[in-house]
């Protein structure tokens, strides 16, 4: 009966604290902002749900685009995932665009620090070989929204630029070839249980009617290993050592 009861308590005091690290406030909120030629385009901030995508269309004088982001959050790990599909250049010469997804109010995972990493890699069906296209990544522990200010330099810890060259391998579809860089990773100290944001930047040059597709990935991941997770395990292993040793006890008075 009593180890019973201890092993109910126990049980109820894990999960309860498994889900504490994992419960959150409110929605997540997304800005997303072009810059080029002719100007600055910001939609949002919107908010949003996990995995709720955000759909902008850009038409000006330069550039015609579409940007899909999609922010996730779990206990485990927190993400951003955009794409551009269609990156034209409209225009009669090189021109350059630059793209900025901000998500502000990731809480989760839980815990300090975190391992912050971004991959990219993108297409292009008509354009110059050599071309460049330059992803950073950056978390911020202040939950500052850089894309509501796109002209100013963003803040935050990066892992560095992704550099993905044009190359020639596959026509008539030719791949950006990001090289060493296509992974990078670097630890990001925050308050547990604080807001922080998500930047994405992203820079392209097209030459006159040149396109391009685009795949920007930011993922966020608590290390070490959430410490309820192993709280866990000291706390059921505890009660195993105990129940033996009960065991082993009346043994010895039999």
């Amino acid at each position: 009966m009593r180890r019973t009861f201890l092993l109910s308590l126990l049980t109820v005091l894990t999960v309860l604290m498994l889900s504490a690290s994992s419960v959150r406030a409110g929605p997540l909120v997304i800005t997303i902002s072009i810059v080029d030629g002719a100007g600055v385009h910001t939609t949002g901030p919107t908010g949003t749900t996990s995995g709720t995508p955000t759909l902008v269309h850009e038409v000006n004088s330069f550039f015609d685009t579409t940007v899909t982001s999609t922010p996730k959050e779990t206990a485990a790990q927190s993400q951003l995932n955009t794409t551009t599909t269609d990156v034209t250049n409209l225009g009669t010469g090189v021109a350059t665009l630059r793209l900025l997804v901000t998500v502000t109010g990731y809480l989760l995972p839980g815990y300090s620090p975190l391992a912050l990493s971004s991959s990219a890699s993108g297409t292009s069906s008509a354009g110059i070989i050599g071309q460049l296209g330059l992803l950073q990544s950056y978390a911020d522990a202040g939950n500052g929204n850089a894309a509501g200010t796109p002209l100013l330099p963003v803040v935050g810890t990066t892992p560095g630029t992704h550099v993905g060259v044009l190359t020639g391998n596959a026509p008539p579809t030719k791949a950006y070839n990001f090289g060493a860089t296509s992974d990078l990773q670097t630890a990001f100290a925050r308050t547990a249980g604080s807001p922080y944001s998500v930047t994405q930047e992203f820079d392209i040059t097209l030459g006159a009617g040149m396109e391009a597709n685009f795949t920007l990935s930011t993922a966020l991941v608590a290390l070490p290993v959430p410490a309820t997770a192993n709280l866990g395990f000291v706390l059921f292993g505890g009660l195993g050592a105990v129940t033996g040793f009960r065991k082993l006890r009346a043994k010895v008075v039999v």
